[in-house]
């Protein structure tokens, strides 16, 4: 048994469901009722969701094709509604996930056909150009005379992919946004790709592509590229602009040098994390032992016990994730009726 689409309006879901009986399809019609007792009701009564499933695989294509008919609006007439053929051996709802997460989760072993597109370009362009530029400079290295590219060593690579360069920096007094005032806003940016050392790189790219690859698939390359432009952003605008004052503790102090994609990744975290909470439908759910796993690594960056780490770009992109998922033009997610 496989589902076809999800449906808040009744007359639409019992139309379309007739339909398909008449197409010789054997359909399934499932509803649910949030009743006083905090319960399911029976699928005979208003509901507030109505899933439409099809109980042969064989018959999926078929259903599927007629689907895609239905949606683009080409069947105007319906036969009468006849509930007996389709909702006297309505499958039980799901179980609901135990996390207190109302979101419905996908096989994705199994329902591939649910993800909008199978290819990742923009998490691939972010990795392979991470990897590449954390090489040319020698993993930022400040003393690196390697030629990449004609003209530019890798110290000129490195000073033109950062924040601010160092000579920049000096010669403003201390000023953060030195050459982005000069319209180089591409440094709000490229700081992503610019890594510390092999194990900074491979631990970022390794959760931009856990997390990046099922976002693109399921909202698409504009939406991922979109979220990770927002997040690095929000990072290193908290990373590099906090003041030392002595009311703000010290390690969320600007220090606009920091490098690494690790402000889109916990950017990536935050939307995985909080989307499902606002929306019931959302097709992804994060395992609740690797949300905890991620903000306790957050909080522990912050301790005596590590130094160097740009807290600010961590929580910066977490918080313009967290963000990001509660924007209700995204709000109303369909696994199959997209």
């Amino acid at each position: 048994m496989r589902q076809l689409a999800c449906l808040t309006d009744q007359q639409q879901a019992h139309q379309w469901a007739a339909w398909l009986v008449k197409k010789g399809l054997e359909i399934r019609l499932q509803g649910e009722l949030e009743n006083q007792s905090g319960g399911t009701g029976a699928v005979e009564a208003a509901s507030n969701e109505w899933t439409l499933w099809v109980v042969d695989d064989d018959q999926l294509a078929e259903a599927r094709e007629q689907m895609t008919r239905l949606r683009n609006g080409e069947v105007t007439e319906f036969p009468e509604v006849d509930k007996a053929a389709f909702i006297k051996a309505a499958p039980k709802a799901p179980p609901r996930p135990q996390t207190g997460n109302k979101g419905r989760p996908i096989d994705w072993s199994r329902d591939r056909d649910l993800m909008r597109q199978e290819k990742l370009p923009v998490i691939v362009f972010v990795i392979v150009v991470s990897t590449l530029a954390s090489l040319a400079t020698n993993f930022a290295s400040l003393d690196n005379d390697r030629n990449v590219i004609p003209g530019i060593s890798g110290q000129g690579l490195r000073e033109e992919m950062s924040f601010v360069g160092w000579d920049a920096y000096l010669k403003s007094g201390g000023d953060p946004l030195a050459q982005i005032r000069e319209g180089q806003v591409w440094r709000l940016i490229t700081p992503m790709f610019l890594h510390g050392d092999e194990m900074h790189l491979v631990f970022n790219m390794l959760c931009i592509f856990v997390l990046g690859s099922t976002i693109e698939r399921v909202h698409g390359s504009f939406f991922i590229l979109a979220l990770l432009i927002v997040t690095q952003i929000s990072g290193m605008l908290l990373q590099a602009l906090v003041p030392p004052l002595d009311w703000i503790p010290e390690f969320l102090h600007g220090n606009p040098h920091a490098i690494g994609a690790s402000g889109a990744a916990y950017g990536l975290l935050g939307f995985l994390w909080i989307r499902p909470l606002v929306d019931r439908n959302y097709p992804i759910q994060l395992d609740p032992l690797n949300v905890v796993m991620m903000l306790g690594w957050l909080v522990y960056c912050m301790t005596p016990y590590m130094q160097g780490v740009a807290n600010g770009a961590h929580l910066g992109g977490l918080l313009a994730g967290m963000a990001v998922a509660t924007i209700k033009p995204f709000g109303t997610y369909r696994l199959a009726s997209q």
